[in-house]
């Protein structure tokens, strides 16, 4: 079953205060919803490596929170600024290889919204959370909780 990732640019802060009940929500700078096929299907291996760090990698987000596939996770804001160079990197050695794609290309309208929200969140000093959308069932999706605004 494929799934949709929601990522987004936070400032550490949040998510610190969130890890701390201090927070209930996080208010998101930016934020996209990209399919979670990328972390599975891309070539090549590198640039597909590289986008299942960025969207499956990173630190529990929090204990608590839970989904089938994996729970939420947290890239603070060392980790982003690394990984939106090495994404930028390997999707332009991709392109110079590939040549221009169709402006029409599902992957790369995909690919670009997980670098766009990397590079937000690098430019502004953020981490990058990333949340894994309900399932489809009703029981196991009530238990999930995706506390974004």
């Amino acid at each position: 079953m494929a799934y949709a990732a929601l990522l987004a640019s936070i400032p550490d802060e949040q998510v610190i205060d969130f890890r701390n009940g201090r927070r209930s929500v996080l208010a998101a700078g930016e934020s996209i919803r990209c399919s979670h096929i990328l972390t599975s299907w891309v070539r090549p291996a590198d640039l597909r490596d590289v986008l299942r760090h960025a969207i499956d990698g990173g630190e529990s987000l929090r204990s608590d929170l839970w989904h089938p596939l994996r729970p939420p996770v947290w890239h603070p804001s060392s980790s982003a600024a690394k990984i939106a160079p090495a994404l930028r990197r390997i999707w332009n050695e991709h392109l110079e290889k590939s040549g221009p794609l169709d402006p029409d290309d599902w992957h790369a309208g995909e690919i670009a919204k997980v670098l766009n929200v990397f590079e937000h969140a690098a430019i502004l000093g953020n981490g990058v959370v990333s949340f894994l959308e309900p399932p489809t069932d009703e029981v196991r999706a009530k238990k999930v909780l995706i506390p974004l605004v």
